[in-house]
């Protein structure tokens, strides 16, 4: 095969949805990551009114319903907070103003930019996803996605590249269809 490229600049709103792609599958926006912070703070929360209780036994009531109340409060907060916030500010520290270059080779994807040069085999790809126009590709988990979105392609065609990369993606390292 004849290796395949387009020449691309980064989009901040297709950064944002990609970084929120990827923190929701291995960052701080999955929902066991979730549930721990949640579970300690709820925790804090009963363990302060159970020490209010002691002092003033006679609203109980209300000591419960202020500790659900505000875990609930809590659990939302850290929520969409982290979605707003941390996904933002991760887009905005990745962003790039140069043109950058993704070329598909028959066993790798290389990706190059002014002063860097990454080379991801198909194999050790662990997820990607293209929706509404953005290729959202996850090489690694500790890794910072790599986002392609189609309005902001130079050169080349974002939908030749999306069927090629479908191609190789759905290939396994055996040469077996997946």
């Amino acid at each position: 095969m004849t290796p395949y490229g387009i020449v691309y600049k980064d989009n901040i709103f297709a950064l944002e949805h990609s970084c929120l792609v990827w923190q929701k599958k291995y960052g701080v926006l999955r929902p066991s990551s979730l549930i721990k912070t949640v579970a300690l703070i709820t925790l804090l929360i009963f363990l302060i009114n159970g020490a209010l209780y002691l002092f003033n036994m006679q609203e109980a009531d209300l000591l419960v319903f202020t500790s659900v109340f505000m875990s609930v409060l809590f659990a939302f907060l850290v929520y969409f907070s982290f979605k707003t916030t941390y996904v933002k500010q991760l887009a905005k520290g990745s962003m790039s103003l140069y043109q950058k270059q993704a070329v598909l080779f028959e066993d790798r994807i290389e990706f190059t930019a002014p002063y860097a040069r990454s080379v991801f085999y198909y194999s050790e790809i662990l997820c990607y996803e293209e929706k509404a126009g953005i290729l959202t590709i996850i090489p690694d988990k500790g890794m910072l996605p790599i986002s392609i979105y189609s309005s902001c392609v130079g050169k080349g065609s974002y939908n030749e590249f999306i069927r090629i990369f479908n191609e190789k993606m759905s290939i396994g390292k055996d040469g077996y269809v997946r």
